[in-house]
């Protein structure tokens, strides 16, 4: 086999794009401190934030990143996030690491280059949950989705067979990669979410009489529901977090008293809210989750729906309490089981070492090392 010259033995992360600092960027930069060397490509993204957040380190985009009020529309471009994927040009690349929610593990590299996928989700909106999409688009949004959503799919299967290696983040991924790719995904490493130090060492608080909501609120968050049952039961509930229907829950909910929503809080104040709510609501279906394991950390119970991720950090009883159904009288009798939860934190911190950053950084780093043994 040729080998790649030695000059050109680089290691590129691509990631889909960077507008806030949620999960997956927590998982970009515990990659970047794995690899200060590499270069980082996205198909867009607030460059101002990515050149504070990663000095150093070469920044490139796709073409898309030129298109005016990128940030406004990139949504729309949806159809053109393919081209785009195969027009990052990483031929000078000997690894290349994708941490991919969408169409980035379909990158071309170089044939002798390893290409380790790092995969968050298959696309919600292309798969299990186009339909809940779908309720929420406009008419003439909807008609455009469904024109490109089957190419979209076809290219996106094509895709997974790309990567050397597929990494998943939860076992629930790892049975939605096999359903819908039928590729088996060679381990579960979950993703840093946690900083350990922060959240355990964080004060223990008196609890208030409020719930909380953290989310990039989206159709498939389960706000709506969240705060349908706030009204109906008079509890104060705050909604941290904004993404695109935020505006419209704004709008129909801001008149309720009890309803309050705070945007993007600053850490230190995000922290005091969960820590001092007697219950963090986690209505979604999530790939994992970070707001569930933030909120036990914390010594706040999760009321969870039993489904996804949350089945993979929560234990029912000890931590949170599980539901079926997001319906008044299951959230209401779940909220009575978590008044007589106190959950220990020494205990949870044992548990947690496999979310930290030191077990995903070995991790990560084992795989990229077999991975290149096995080409050579």
């Amino acid at each position: 086999m040729i080998m790649m010259s030695r000059e050109r033995e680089k290691v590129a992360i691509v990631h889909n794009w960077y507008w806030n600092y949620r999960g997956a960027e927590r998982v970009l930069t515990a990659l970047t401190e794995i690899y200060p060397d590499a270069d980082l490509f996205f198909l867009f993204g607030d460059e101002k934030k990515i050149i504070a957040k990663y000095p150093g380190h070469k920044i490139r985009f796709s073409f898309l990143q030129n298109i005016p009020l990128i940030r406004s529309i990139y949504k729309l471009t949806l159809p053109l996030w393919p081209i785009a994927t195969e027009a990052l040009d990483l031929s000078e690349y000997s690894s290349v690491i994708s941490s991919s929610a969408s169409t980035v593990w379909g990158v071309i590299t170089h044939p002798n280059a390893t290409h380790i996928a790092y995969v968050y989700s298959p696309m919600r909106y292309l798969w299990d949950q186009k339909d809940i999409y779908l309720r929420n688009m406009s008419r003439p949004i909807r008609i455009l989705f469904r024109t490109f959503a089957h190419y979209l799919r076809m290219w996106d299967l094509v895709a997974s067979s790309r990567p050397d290696s597929i990494i998943v983040i939860s076992e629930y991924v790892k049975e939605r990669l096999q359903k819908y790719y039928n590729r088996t995904a060679d381990r579960v490493i979950y993703p840093p979410l946690i900083d350990l130090d922060e959240l355990f060492n964080y004060p223990d608080k008196k609890k208030k009489e409020h719930l909380v909501v953290v989310s990039g609120f989206e159709e498939n968050k389960g706000a709506i529901e969240a705060i349908e049952y706030a009204i109906r039961s008079n509890e104060v509930v705050y909604l941290t977090g904004e993404h695109s229907i935020i505006r419209k829950l704004n709008k129909r909910y801001s008149k309720y008293k009890n309803v309050h929503f705070t945007g993007w809080l600053d850490r230190q104040d995000l922290l005091e809210l969960i820590a001092e709510a007697k219950a963090t609501l986690f209505f979604g279906e999530e790939d994992l989750g970070l707001v569930p394991l933030e909120s036990i950390a914390l010594g706040t119970p999760v009321v969870a729906l039993a489904s996804g991720g949350a089945l993979e950090t929560i234990e029912d009883g000890v931590n949170g309490v599980f539901i079926d159904e997001l319906e008044y009288n299951a959230i209401h009798l779940a909220l009575k089981r978590c008044e007589g939860i106190r959950i220990n934190r020494r205990i949870e911190r044992e548990r947690y070492e496999k979310f930290s950053n030191s077990n995903f950084r070995t991790a990560i780093t084992k795989v990229v090392k077999d991975a290149k043994a096995q080409r050579q």
